[in-house]
């Protein structure tokens, strides 16, 4: 399916070209391991990123040289696009 920007708005359709980036990195290393996992365990990972993005952004340290709060949030929608093709894979 090809999306045009003019379909999402140009900032959306950037947001998605990093995480698919992301993905694309990771995939050759992780390869789909996270079907291994439960959706519980999954949630488990939102979870911790998602405490780890407010405590940086509380702490005002969300552009440390470890983990910057923009790699908590593709993270974050990583995981939930795993979660998603479980939960579409297991419709079928």
């Amino acid at each position: 399916m090809q999306i045009k920007e003019s379909e999402v708005g140009v900032d959306y359709m950037n947001a998605i070209e990093e995480v698919l980036k992301i993905r694309k990195e990771r995939f050759k290393v992780y390869g789909d391991s996270f079907l291994e996992d439960g959706i519980e365990d999954l949630l488990v990972y939102v979870k911790g990123k998602i405490n780890r993005y407010k405590y940086q952004k509380k702490l005002g340290t969300e552009n440390n040289s470890y983990e910057k709060s923009k790699d908590c949030l593709i993270d974050l929608v990583n995981y939930a696009l795993f979660i998603l093709a479980k939960e579409l894979k297991n419709e079928k």
